[in-house]
């Protein structure tokens, strides 16, 4: 696999995940790469043990050859990211990230932006947030990686955004809200997103024109009508 130049990166967990240098997309490899990496971009800049990378990528029963595999993902890791990313401290693995590289941390952020500026009555501040937010997801959560990483997060503490995606919820970042007018523009912004991807997206915008009708809001009707053509 090819590596990439340089020191910037992007990192996305909210879809399939992914990595990005320098010089464009990285190439990942098997579902087992993507899951060590999923693993050590869930505890960015903090050590993860073998034991622990094992039992995500592998489950309760591993392979005798389960610590040999693992570190032949982490060294074809090493090289795609660069030796400085990754490295062996103790009996684990750490994955050096910077802020704003990760989507998760971005998504986390402009959350919290937009709650206050909400709260604080600063409604037209709030939805660029919002729709920023909503922008980051490319899928479900953590797509290709193993089912038992997946089963292990839904359960345990992690970002509230992401437990309710690997539980299957939709991503309705206007429920913490409460807000109308946000409500109404943010699924808007989803939608428009989703437009003929499933079903869902014509009742999702029978529920959206409701709260467009509700505030008023004329541009919302407009932009919500081909989403409800026959």
């Amino acid at each position: 696999m090819k590596g990439h130049s340089g020191t910037e990166a992007r990192f996305a967990l909210l879809g399939p995940v992914s990595a990005d240098g320098c010089d464009g997309p990285i190439v990942l490899g098997s579902p087992k790469q993507r899951t060590v990496l999923a693993a050590l971009l869930l505890n960015v800049n903090r050590t993860v043990s073998d034991d622990r990378l094992i039992a995500l990528v592998w489950g309760e029963q591993p392979p005798r050859t389960a610590i040999s595999r693992l570190q032949v993902c982490v060294h074809e890791l090493r090289a795609l990211l660069g030796k400085e990313r990754v490295r062996r401290l103790g009996a684990g693995y750490r994955l050096r990230v910077e802020e704003g590289e990760l989507d998760l941390e971005l998504f986390e952020r402009h959350r919290t932006a937009a709650r206050a500026h909400a709260e604080a009555g600063r409604h037209a501040e709030a939805v660029p947030l919002l729709r920023a937010a909503a922008a980051l997801w490319r899928g479900p959560a953590l797509a290709g990686t193993s089912a038992t990483l997946i089963g292990v997060l839904v359960d345990r503490p992690c970002p509230a955004a992401l437990r309710h995606a690997l539980k299957g919820r939709d991503v309705s970042i206007e429920a913490s809200y409460r807000l109308p007018e946000l409500a109404a523009l943010t699924e808007l912004a989803v939608l428009e997103r989703r437009r003929g991807e499933d079903e869902a997206a014509a009742r999702r915008a029978t529920q959206a024109l409701r709260l467009c009708r509700e505030i008023g809001h004329a541009s919302c009707e407009e932009r919500l009508a081909p989403f409800l053509q026959a």
